[in-house]
Protein backbone atom coordinates (compact mmCIF):
# COMPACT_ATOMS: atom_id res chain seq x y z
CA UNK A 1 0.00 0.00 0.00
CA UNK A 2 2.86 2.77 0.53
CA UNK A 3 4.34 2.22 -3.09
CA UNK A 4 0.20 2.42 -4.38
CA UNK A 5 0.35 5.78 -1.80
CA UNK A 6 3.34 7.35 -3.11
CA UNK A 7 2.41 7.30 -6.80
CA UNK A 8 -1.10 8.77 -5.88
CA UNK A 9 0.68 11.39 -3.73
CA UNK A 10 2.74 12.38 -6.50
CA UNK A 11 0.08 12.68 -8.42
CA UNK A 12 -1.64 14.72 -6.45
CA UNK A 13 1.34 17.03 -5.80
CA UNK A 14 1.56 17.99 -9.91
CA UNK A 15 0.53 21.75 -10.53
CA UNK A 16 -1.48 20.51 -13.29
CA UNK A 17 -3.49 17.89 -11.49
CA UNK A 18 -7.01 18.31 -12.86
CA UNK A 19 -7.76 14.57 -12.58
CA UNK A 20 -10.17 13.66 -9.48
CA UNK A 21 -9.62 9.91 -9.41
CA UNK A 22 -6.25 10.38 -7.63
CA UNK A 23 -7.88 12.56 -4.90
CA UNK A 24 -10.59 10.10 -4.74
CA UNK A 25 -8.48 7.13 -4.22
CA UNK A 26 -5.85 9.31 -1.61
CA UNK A 27 -9.45 10.64 0.04
CA UNK A 28 -10.39 6.61 0.46
CA UNK A 29 -7.01 6.14 1.99
CA UNK A 30 -7.21 8.50 4.53
CA UNK A 31 -10.75 7.42 5.46
CA UNK A 32 -9.17 3.71 5.56
CA UNK A 33 -6.52 5.31 8.27
CA UNK A 34 -9.13 7.09 10.33
CA UNK A 35 -7.65 10.47 8.92
CA UNK A 36 -11.10 12.53 8.59
CA UNK A 37 -9.92 15.32 8.13
CA UNK A 38 -7.36 14.75 5.64
CA UNK A 39 -10.06 12.88 3.60
CA UNK A 40 -12.42 15.21 3.28
CA UNK A 41 -10.14 17.89 1.95
CA UNK A 42 -9.33 15.43 -0.68
CA UNK A 43 -12.91 14.27 -1.88
CA UNK A 44 -14.06 18.22 -1.51
CA UNK A 45 -11.26 19.25 -4.04
CA UNK A 46 -12.08 16.28 -6.34
CA UNK A 47 -15.76 16.77 -5.74
CA UNK A 48 -15.20 20.33 -7.16
CA UNK A 49 -13.22 19.38 -9.92
CA UNK A 50 -16.66 17.12 -11.24
CA UNK A 51 -18.78 19.75 -10.36
CA UNK A 52 -20.04 17.32 -7.84
CA UNK A 53 -21.43 15.10 -10.84
CA UNK A 54 -19.77 11.85 -9.50
CA UNK A 55 -22.13 9.70 -7.10
CA UNK A 56 -19.28 8.15 -5.81
CA UNK A 57 -17.16 10.77 -4.86
CA UNK A 58 -20.04 12.37 -3.53
CA UNK A 59 -21.12 9.61 -1.34
CA UNK A 60 -17.24 8.95 0.26
CA UNK A 61 -17.26 13.07 0.33
CA UNK A 62 -20.65 12.51 2.59
CA UNK A 63 -19.26 9.65 4.79
CA UNK A 64 -16.63 11.64 5.90
CA UNK A 65 -18.14 15.21 6.65
CA UNK A 66 -20.62 12.77 8.77
CA UNK A 67 -17.49 10.55 10.46
CA UNK A 68 -16.19 13.87 10.95
CA UNK A 69 -18.67 15.59 12.60
CA UNK A 70 -20.71 17.35 10.26
CA UNK A 71 -23.69 15.66 10.16
CA UNK A 72 -26.47 17.61 8.36
CA UNK A 73 -23.90 17.95 5.58
CA UNK A 74 -23.02 14.61 5.51
CA UNK A 75 -26.78 13.53 5.02
CA UNK A 76 -27.18 16.21 2.51
CA UNK A 77 -24.21 15.11 0.23
CA UNK A 78 -25.52 11.39 0.21
CA UNK A 79 -29.17 12.89 -0.58
CA UNK A 80 -27.38 14.15 -3.57
CA UNK A 81 -25.52 11.23 -4.42
CA UNK A 82 -28.50 8.78 -4.37
CA UNK A 83 -30.18 12.10 -6.79
CA UNK A 84 -27.39 11.42 -9.28
CA UNK A 85 -27.10 7.91 -9.32
CA UNK A 86 -30.15 5.33 -7.24
CA UNK A 87 -29.27 2.05 -8.06
CA UNK A 88 -25.84 1.44 -5.63
CA UNK A 89 -26.70 -0.96 -3.16
CA UNK A 90 -23.57 0.74 -1.07
CA UNK A 91 -25.03 3.91 -1.07
CA UNK A 92 -28.16 2.74 -0.25
CA UNK A 93 -26.94 1.14 3.25
CA UNK A 94 -25.06 3.89 3.92
CA UNK A 95 -28.18 6.00 3.98
CA UNK A 96 -29.86 3.37 5.76
CA UNK A 97 -27.15 3.20 8.32
CA UNK A 98 -27.01 7.47 8.98
CA UNK A 99 -30.61 7.78 9.39
CA UNK A 100 -30.35 4.89 11.38
CA UNK A 101 -27.92 6.37 13.42
CA UNK A 102 -29.97 9.77 13.72
CA UNK A 103 -32.99 8.16 14.88
CA UNK A 104 -34.84 8.81 11.32
CA UNK A 105 -36.20 5.27 11.05
CA UNK A 106 -38.96 6.65 8.90
CA UNK A 107 -36.20 7.74 6.61
CA UNK A 108 -34.37 4.38 7.25
CA UNK A 109 -37.22 2.48 6.47
CA UNK A 110 -38.44 3.78 3.25
CA UNK A 111 -34.19 3.85 1.91
CA UNK A 112 -35.20 -0.25 2.85
CA UNK A 113 -38.07 -0.56 0.92
CA UNK A 114 -36.46 1.05 -2.23
CA UNK A 115 -33.83 -1.56 -1.93
CA UNK A 116 -36.35 -4.12 -2.29
CA UNK A 117 -38.59 -2.32 -4.83
CA UNK A 118 -35.28 -2.03 -7.46
CA UNK A 119 -33.44 -4.77 -6.23
CA UNK A 120 -33.45 -6.06 -9.77
CA UNK A 121 -31.86 -3.02 -11.36
CA UNK A 122 -29.37 -2.32 -8.30
CA UNK A 123 -25.97 -2.41 -9.56
CA UNK A 124 -23.23 -4.34 -8.35
CA UNK A 125 -19.52 -2.92 -8.42
CA UNK A 126 -17.19 -4.62 -5.80
CA UNK A 127 -19.59 -6.70 -2.93
CA UNK A 128 -21.77 -9.25 -3.85
CA UNK A 129 -25.76 -8.97 -3.39
CA UNK A 130 -25.35 -11.50 -0.36
CA UNK A 131 -23.78 -8.79 1.12
CA UNK A 132 -25.92 -6.47 1.03
CA UNK A 133 -28.96 -8.26 1.46
CA UNK A 134 -27.06 -9.20 4.88
CA UNK A 135 -26.80 -5.64 5.43
CA UNK A 136 -30.01 -5.02 4.29
CA UNK A 137 -31.91 -7.46 6.47
CA UNK A 138 -29.47 -6.62 9.82
CA UNK A 139 -30.72 -3.09 9.34
CA UNK A 140 -34.38 -4.61 9.13
CA UNK A 141 -34.37 -6.08 12.54
CA UNK A 142 -32.90 -3.48 13.79
CA UNK A 143 -36.22 -1.16 12.66
CA UNK A 144 -38.33 -4.27 13.60
CA UNK A 145 -36.69 -4.16 17.17
CA UNK A 146 -36.06 -0.15 17.82
CA UNK A 147 -39.07 1.38 16.06
CA UNK A 148 -41.77 -1.15 15.43
CA UNK A 149 -41.30 -1.36 11.75
CA UNK A 150 -42.14 -4.01 10.08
Amino acid sequence: MKKAEKAIDFLNTRADNTDPMPLYIKGVLEMEKNNREEARKYFQTACDLTEAQNHEILRCYGLSEYRYGNREKGISLLKDAFALFDNDPELICNLVQVYILEKEYTFADSMIKYYYKNIERLELIDNTFEYYQHKIEMFREFLKITANIS
